[in-house]
């Protein structure tokens, strides 16, 4: 059984720490979400919070979340033409928090893609400021 265990160990499908970095790259790459939502998928796993952390970090080396942010901003953009720009808008910044990427980050990457909303951003960041958030 101990040698089944090592055998399993030394292939890493019994590590929760590369275990942590893939789903997290995963979710980064393929699924495009934020590190809140990457977190709470794992913690569901029985992932430790530290273990989480880590992984997730060696994850985001690997994959720019501005360049997610970015691919899955334009995407819905896209996707929800018969909204007018600013509640189009207003309806990325949403679902991009609801996928766990945070107000800052989605606020930067959506004035440098949409630099003629600059106002409704910032109006959106303001009501959102209010609100508290938890560190990344």
């Amino acid at each position: 059984m101990n040698e089944v265990i090592d055998r399993l160990h030394r292939w890493h499908l019994v590590d929760d720490e590369s275990f942590a970095e893939r789903f997290a790259s995963r979710g980064l790459r393929l699924r495009k979400d934020g590190p809140r939502k990457i977190r709470f998928a794992l913690a569901r796993q029985g992932i430790p919070p530290q273990t989480a952390a880590a992984g997730l970090e060696r994850a985001l080396d690997e994959t720019a979340e501005d360049s997610a942010i970015a691919a899955l901003a334009g995407d819905i953009w896209r996707r929800k033409t018969s909204l007018m720009p600013p509640r189009r808008l207003a309806y990325v910044y949403s679902r991009l928090l609801r996928r766990g990427f945070s107000q800052q980050r989605i606020a930067v990457q959506l004035r440098r893609l949409h630099p003629e909303l600059l106002d409704v951003v910032d109006e959106m960041q303001s009501d959102f400021d209010s609100t508290p958030e938890e560190d990344d």
